[in-house]
C-alpha cells in the first residue's frame, strides 16, 4: 500500500497509547532516522507485528508435519529453497 493510500485508509482510525518518556524519545529518534513521523513508524511496526502473529497462527498446525520431515526452523526452509 502506498503511503498516500495508507494515510487515507487510516484517517478515521485512531489509537491512543501512553509511552514512558524514554520510549517516546527512542520512538522519535528511530522514526526520524527512517524519515517517518512517530505515528507512521508505529503504524508500520504494528503492521509487521500483526503479520508475524498471523503467520505464526496459520503455520502452527503445520509444525508437527514439518518436524517429521526434519524441518524445524527457518534455516531448514532456506536450505530447501536455495
Amino acid at each position: 500500500m502506498n503511503p498516500q493510500t495508507r494515510k487515507e485508509a487510516l484517517e478515521d482510525n485512531t489509537l491512543t497509547v501512553r509511552l514512558a518518556p524514554k520510549t517516546q524519545k527512542t520512538l522519535e529518534e528511530l522514526s526520524a532516522q527512517k524519515g517517518l513521523s512517530p505515528e507512521e513508524y508505529v503504524g508500520r511496526l504494528l503492521d509487521i507485528l500483526l503479520f508475524e502473529q498471523w503467520l505464526e497462527k496459520i503455520s502452527a498446525p503445520l509444525r508437527p508435519q514439518l518436524a517429521e520431515m526434519g524441518i524445524t526452523c527457518d534455516e531448514d526452509i532456506f536450505e530447501i529453497v536455495s
